[in-house]
């Protein structure tokens, strides 16, 4: 969960660097990051769901 919320801040804090880019190179570069760590943190998201549910089949 902490690797979720680390891999969601440093999205966060690209797409805010993204909005003070000097330059429009610079923007997409950030903006590209980003993207990036977001798909990490949508796929440890996933997986923490999968956790969970096969846990839940289990105390059943």
């Amino acid at each position: 969960m902490l690797e979720l919320k680390h891999l969601e801040k440093v999205a966060a804090t690209f797409r805010n660097l993204a909005a003070t880019a000097p330059t429009d190179e610079t923007k997409a570069e950030m903006l590209a990051a980003a993207e990036e760590y977001q798909r990490r943190a949508d796929v440890r998201r996933k997986s923490l769901e999968t956790v969970k549910s096969i846990g839940a089949r289990d105390d059943s």
